[in-house]
């Protein structure tokens, strides 16, 4: 998917393999600052920010950029005569 929106597949493979260390440095800083008032806490947060966090992506992610072209152009020039 984020080949087909930049274009390079080293920086891709660079910032895939950078985000994972990253998500898991800051999660693990999101889950321990509830442990000591309730270590469930510390499981339900990250899955929440998780989740709340996915949901655009989910509705807005656009697979390849010509849908994104093709979709703008039918929608806002598109005029109909009759």
């Amino acid at each position: 998917m984020l080949v087909l929106w930049v274009g390079r597949r080293g920086l891709v493979m660079g910032l895939w393999n950078s985000h994972t260390s990253v998500g898991n440095i800051v999660g693990s800083l999101i889950a321990g600052a509830f442990v000591e008032r309730d270590w469930a806490l510390s499981f339900i947060v990250p899955g929440l920010i998780i989740m709340f966090m996915s949901l655009p992506v989910l509705f807005f992610l656009v697979p390849r950029k010509l849908f994104l072209w093709t979709f703008l152009i039918h929608s806002c020039c598109c005029v109909v005569v009759s």
